[in-house]
């Protein structure tokens, strides 16, 4: 079959390695724009993950401060907002974002329930079992959904906006599998300027 353009249209190996390397590049976009800087991104499986970011391990760092924490959310949520731009709201949604929602919802529970980071829920420390059943838990879960969502918007915005780094960084991904920190140096602006 042909495409629009008269194309062969390409086998679903290509497509799936297409979808990976713009989920791929979201996050290592949003780490670059929010000064989180990947040392690697790469399309090549590991486990079952179809690629994966590698960040620098700080482990100097033990103190997060909120709008750290929201970046962290927002990379997390990256993947997906690439494939929410590319495909749509509907078919931008996959199964390629599992581990990156568990970590995005497990992070915004811990700033509300354990480091009083929620208007909503105020400056109080919940134990695990607050988060389980009752009236609490459902605003700890409301507050915690709300945090991911806002991330996930922020995220979006920040890829609209440097929508031509996103297609350069996806197709570099294509091309080569893996690229290295000096790679993304000579493909993307300048590390940081991402809006809180």
């Amino acid at each position: 079959r042909e495409d629009a353009h008269g194309r062969g249209q390409p086998h679903a190996g290509r497509q799936n390695a297409e979808r990976i390397a713009r989920h791929e590049a979201g996050h290592a976009l949003i780490g670059w724009l929010s000064g989180n800087l990947p040392v690697q991104v790469t399309i090549v499986g590991r486990g079952s993950a179809g690629g994966y970011v590698e960040r620098e391990a700080d482990e100097e760092k033990i103190i997060y401060t909120a709008s750290e924490l929201q970046n962290m959310i927002c990379q997390s949520m990256a993947g997906r907002a690439a494939e929410m731009l590319y495909y749509g709201d509907t078919e931008g949604l996959s199964t390629g974002v599992g581990s990156d929602l568990r970590h995005a919802s497990g992070l915004a529970e811990r700033m509300i329930r354990e480091y009083g980071m929620s208007s909503e829920v105020g400056q109080i420390y919940l134990d695990e079992q607050a988060a389980r059943e009752g009236e609490v838990a459902a605003r700890i879960k409301q507050a915690a959904e709300r945090t991911v969502r806002a991330q996930l918007e922020r995220g979006l915005q920040a890829l609209r906006d440097n929508k031509e780094a996103l297609d350069r960084l996806s197709e570099e991904l294509l091309k080569k599998n893996r690229l290295d920190r000096s790679d993304l140096e000579r493909i993307l602006p300048p590390p940081g300027g991402m809006k809180p």
